[in-house]
């Protein structure tokens, strides 16, 4: 149990490592910018966010078929790069710190702290991304681990629930 979850996050970091698209924060500045699950986000930025987010949908388009990225330098509130910068960093870090928890062996009083980092991790992570399924399937995971964390176990349904209905939630842009 616990070498698989260890070993999914571990090959995780690996990929945004050598794939390089995801530590530079392309991943979710253009996510933050184009899509309406977002807006939430894009309201921190802008009081119009609706806007914001149709604007950058149609140079997207424009990009995608003159195949002319420059296109997207007219992108509104490109400032919101820097957070999305953060954004993954920051999710990199935790998923580093969640492989070494689930890989290392660690004395009783901080094996707690795996359920912890990964409860934070799926909440965080899942309920706004379009991949509800994995996300369900890593806490279909934790919930599997044969260790002695029954107090665990109701969090993890938590957070089950948090990734079903918090992404409906955002998709809706409530």
């Amino acid at each position: 149990g616990r070498g698989i979850l260890g070993s999914v996050f571990a090959f995780a970091c690996f990929h945004k490592v050598v794939g390089g698209h995801f530590l530079n924060g392309d991943v979710f500045y253009f996510s933050f910018l184009t899509e309406s699950r977002f807006l939430p986000i894009v309201r921190l930025f802008s009081s119009d966010a609706q806007t914001v987010v149709m604007h950058n949908l149609t140079l997207m388009s424009k990009a995608m078929e003159s195949g002319n990225a420059t296109v997207l330098e007219g992108f509104l509130y490109p400032h919101v790069f820097e957070f999305a910068r953060f954004s993954s960093l920051l999710m990199f870090c935790l998923q580093a710190v969640i492989a070494l928890l689930f890989l290392l062996p660690l004395p009783g009083s901080f094996a707690k702290f795996r359920h912890i980092f990964l409860g934070i991790f799926l909440v965080i992570a899942y309920t706004v991304t379009p991949i509800i399924g994995f996300g369900l399937i890593l806490t279909l995971f934790a919930l599997a681990q044969d260790e002695d964390a029954t107090w665990a176990k109701p969090v993890y349904l938590a957070c089950m629930v948090a990734i079903l209905f918090g992404n409906s939630i955002l998709s809706l842009g409530l």
